[in-house]
């Protein structure tokens, strides 16, 4: 498939995928593939999270709500990005970015 980014407008892709994922296929945007950081990452941003609250909110930075934060965010995977590379080699994918969208 070759893709031309000019043709049509990333965030006019990016709705009408979480549109097909939520309404035709009854899914999550977050049920497509998914690349995510790796833990030693997710550690070192923790980690610097930590030392950047400390250093500007003092006294009134709250480390334990901070990682609770964190692990929520973990879970919902916001860490994480589509894998566009697995989507569109996905042959039904193609075909809906080929014939839905119009991209050549």
């Amino acid at each position: 498939m070759n893709y031309n980014p000019m043709l049509v407008k990333r965030y006019s892709v990016v709705q009408a995928i979480k549109y097909r994922v939520e309404n035709d296929l009854g899914k999550k945007y977050a049920d497509l593939p998914q690349i995510c950081l790796k833990q030693k990452e997710l550690s070192d941003i923790l980690a610097l999270s930590i030392q950047n609250g400390k250093s500007v909110l003092k006294d009134d930075f709250d480390e334990k709500e901070l990682r609770k934060s964190f692990k929520r965010y973990k879970s919902q995977k916001s860490f994480c990005a589509v894998d566009v590379e697995a989507v569109i080699s996905d042959d039904d994918w193609a075909h809906f970015l080929r014939n839905e969208l119009k991209l050549k």
